[in-house]
């Protein structure tokens, strides 16, 4: 049915509905409650960032100072691994220092003879190793005189003739069978003049150079028994004379235990 051409005009877009007031008030109170909840769960959410900033933060500290403290005991076993190896090779060469020592020859004089009853008059003495392993190239000389003065420092090498191996607890004598004493040397023993007698032996023992040396010195004076009988006394030459070896103490050679190069000079005939 078609509406009448005089009928009023109807705007639709035009036509607003009354708001609701209970409805209004609703929307807003609940708008009102989102808000307050948003902002509380805003407050939690941020404390529960903090924290876990807090958190982190005291993490990366720990972290930090047990990175340090790693650091700090990786430093300090390196250093007591560098000082250990350190220690080791110190025993061990502490170790073979003494076992040489304790295991190597050691050749120096025995007993000294005063031969007068064949002719001529023989002086000798017996050169004994009293280490334990074998004394190698072992030789040995012998001479004497009538003052202190006439003896040297060193001597020379080169008047040794023969070398040979000193086994432990064995000796060999050198004497002056070549050059027996004089007439007159006899006569002032007698008399009670001393006499002197040195010499040097040389050797090396089974764990290499350096080549070892001892100095000997002794003093005779012969004590009269009878008109015809004397008895040998045989002391060490005064003052440490021609007697040293290239074992001594530094404050005796000028120079350090066992390094025979910083002892007085033997081997002149070398």
């Amino acid at each position: 049915r078609m509406p009448r051409r005089d009928a009023p005009r109807v705007d639709c877009l035009r036509m607003t509905e009354t708001p609701n007031p209970i409805h209004e008030r609703a929307r807003i109170r609940a708008d009102a409650e989102f808000r307050k909840q948003a902002e509380v769960h805003y407050r939690i959410e941020r404390r529960n960032w903090r924290r876990q900033a807090t958190i982190m933060k005291a993490q990366l500290t720990a972290a930090r100072r047990l990175n340090c403290v790693t650091g700090v005991a990786a430093i300090v076993a390196f250093v007591a691994l560098i000082a250990t190896i350190a220690f080791t090779i110190y025993q061990f060469r502490q170790s073979t220092a003494a076992l040489h020592l304790d295991q190597r020859a050691w050749a120096a004089t025995g007993d000294w003879h005063y031969d007068k009853v064949n002719s001529p008059t023989i002086v000798s003495v017996d050169i004994r190793n009293s280490g334990k392993t074998f004394a190698l190239h072992a030789s040995a000389w012998l001479t004497h005189a009538l003052e202190l003065t006439k003896i040297p420092n060193t001597d020379d090498q080169i008047m040794t003739e023969n070398s040979g191996i000193l086994v432990p607890g064995a000796s060999f004598n050198i004497s002056l069978a070549d050059s027996p004493l004089s007439q007159g040397e006899v006569y002032a023993l007698e008399q009670g003049d001393p006499l002197y007698f040195f010499g040097t032996v040389w050797y090396y023992d089974i764990f290499g150079p350096p080549e070892h040396w001892t100095q000997y010195c002794e003093r005779l004076k012969l004590k009269k028994v009878d008109e015809k009988t004397y008895t040998p006394i045989w002391s060490p030459c005064p003052n440490g004379l021609h007697n040293k070896t290239d074992d001594e103490p530094e404050r005796l050679t000028g120079g350090s235990i066992g390094n025979a190069s910083s002892s007085p000079p033997l081997l002149k005939g070398r």
